[in-house]
């Protein structure tokens, strides 16, 4: 997905609470975010990736 589906998902999925600010929700970066958002296909495999994996982190 592009960084501007997956805040459009995401959005979706929290009846719209989630905005765009991925740093107060996920406690994460854009830049990470849009590392997810490149290899998921939904707003749950997002939540999948940044639950259970750590490649996207920065370093």
């Amino acid at each position: 997905m592009t960084i501007t589906q997956l805040i459009d998902a995401l959005n979706e999925k929290h009846e719209g609470r989630f905005g765009n600010d991925f740093a107060g929700f996920y406690d994460i970066s854009r830049d990470e975010a849009e590392r997810i958002a490149e290899k998921a296909a939904s707003a749950d495999e997002f939540e999948a990736i940044w639950e259970n994996e750590g490649w996207w982190r920065d370093a």
